[in-house]
């Protein structure tokens, strides 16, 4: 299964419901956890709730049986983008901008999510 770790302002706004996309960087850590979305015509990208994934999303690294700070959330669509396509307060909210600047020629991984109910 996948797991995320996120800060408690991104881990709240995905458990409300206010944030739907998740952006993760193009790196071997990532393409290594992510490929599994491409193997094989894995069908997430196809629309159909059936073809969602489940993830694990944790706020900071909790203890396994947290229920408080470990949830489950649906992955409806992953896509590919560089930062051209991703919108300015995605920006500002995943990455310093000083940073962002020297990062400015990567690509990202746009996970699509739900709330598990």
């Amino acid at each position: 299964m996948i797991t995320l770790h996120l800060k408690k302002k991104f881990f709240d706004q995905i458990v409300s419901g206010e944030k739907k996309v998740e952006y993760r960087a193009d790196n071997r850590f990532y393409r290594k956890l992510f490929d599994c979305f491409y193997k094989d015509n894995f069908a997430v990208n196809s629309g159909n709730k059936k073809d969602w994934v489940k993830i694990k999303i944790c706020l900071g690294y909790p203890k396994k049986n947290d229920r408080k700070k470990n949830k489950f959330i649906w992955v409806s669509h992953v896509s590919f983008v560089n930062y051209l396509e991703m919108n300015y307060k995605d920006i500002g909210e995943c990455y310093n901008l000083k940073k962002f600047d020297t990062e400015i020629k990567n690509c990202f991984y746009r996970l699509e999510l739900e709330l598990k109910k």
